[in-house]
């Protein structure tokens, strides 16, 4: 992660998502910025990074989204190479895949200007989540008509009493 001879933090050792995290809050550190000044590059840059935002992920164990790990590292002033090994690490994390011997940097960054000019493409969060929708909304579905039977029992219920001599 941090090497002693002031080398920035890299992704590649990391085995878990809390040293990951751990390793961005590193990187944090070695930029050397506040989370005010490192809002005001990500938003110099195209990426929107609140101050409140970067407190609160750096500050917890759960795997950030990709954009969040994109944001940050530009901020601090890496390049699209450091971005994108950082990318991958993030993505092998999620997929819980194992630490490889040697991490390839494959994952292709483009420039700000691209990724404003395509906002239509899909990250592996989205296209998760893409597959969840329909098992969420059938949970949705299943309560919703738990709630109306319930509903029409206690009224009927009701009324019944009410009838009665």
């Amino acid at each position: 992660m941090t090497d002693n001879d002031g080398c920035p933090p890299q992704p590649g050792g990391v085995t878990t998502v809390a040293e990951f995290v751990m390793a961005l809050r590193q990187v944090r550190l070695w930029s050397g910025l506040s989370y005010r000044q490192l809002s005001g590059k990500a938003n110099a840059a195209g990426d929107v990074l609140p101050p409140s935002t970067l407190a609160s992920v750096l500050n917890r164990t759960a795997l950030p989204k990709e954009e969040f790990v994109v944001a940050l590292v530009r901020a601090c002033g890496f390049g699209p190479e450091t971005v994108a090994a950082w990318v991958l690490a993030r993505k092998r994390l999620a997929m819980g895949e194992p630490v490889p011997e040697e991490e390839p940097a494959t994952v292709e960054v483009r420039p700000v200007a691209d990724v404003q000019a395509a906002p239509e493409r899909v990250t592996a969060e989205s296209s998760a989540l893409t597959g969840r929708w329909p098992v969420v909304l059938a949970l949705l579905g299943v309560i919703a008509v738990i709630a109306a039977a319930s509903l029409i029992l206690a009224l009927g219920r009701d009324a019944a009493e009410r009838v009665k001599p």
